[in-house]
């Protein structure tokens, strides 16, 4: 970022529309934030995540300086990564960081309940970016499948999509609120 805030933001999530993201051309945004293992996708100038194994499991792409994403995530997961994994402190230190609990505001009541999930704590991080239009793809919050085909009944299931999108309208209020607007571009 360049000092000022992102007027379009694209967050890409896990779900199946995560795909409807490339039908945008991506210099149509200012900003992307890519949840979870997307960043292994799609070039992403953040990186969202919540459990702290996704930064050991995944390789974000490089952009052609070799900058991966920002993170941003739980104090706790970037304390347990170069708590548990020693060999990657260098890679932590590398990488600029943004903790959900002491770096940022929550941007609705229910803190610190909106950073529970990673699609929710990438819009959350949205929020505190300011996006003045934020387009979020595969924020589906429905089925058991994700972007890839991959079904994972034991995460994805209605009781976590029901709270999920309950956090999700309220960080979309608090968006709205300074005058943004979220764009949920699903199929």
């Amino acid at each position: 970022m360049n000092g000022h805030a992102p007027a379009k933001i694209a967050l890409i999530s896990n779900g199946p529309s995560a795909e409807l993201f490339d039908t945008y051309p991506r210099e149509m945004f200012d900003t992307v934030i890519g949840v979870n293992w997307v960043v292994e996708r799609w070039l992403c100038d953040w990186w969202a995540f919540c459990d702290y194994t996704t930064f050991l499991q995944y390789t974000p792409l490089a952009d052609d300086q070799g900058r991966i994403p920002r993170i941003f995530a739980k104090w706790r997961s970037l304390r347990k990564i170069a708590g548990l994994a020693p060999k990657q402190q260098n890679r932590v230190a590398a990488i600029t960081c943004l903790c959900t609990h002491e770096s940022i505001i929550a941007p609705c009541d229910t803190s610190p309940a909106w950073n529970a999930t990673s699609g929710t704590a990438g819009l959350g991080l949205a929020w505190n970016l300011r996006g003045v239009d934020v387009y979020a793809f595969g924020a589906d919050m429905h089925g058991i499948s994700d972007h890839t085909g991959r079904d994972n009944e034991a995460s994805r299931h209605p009781v976590r999509w029901r709270e999920e999108l309950e956090r999700w309208q309220e960080i979309t209020q608090a968006i709205e609120a300074y005058g943004g607007r979220v764009h949920r571009i699903i199929e």
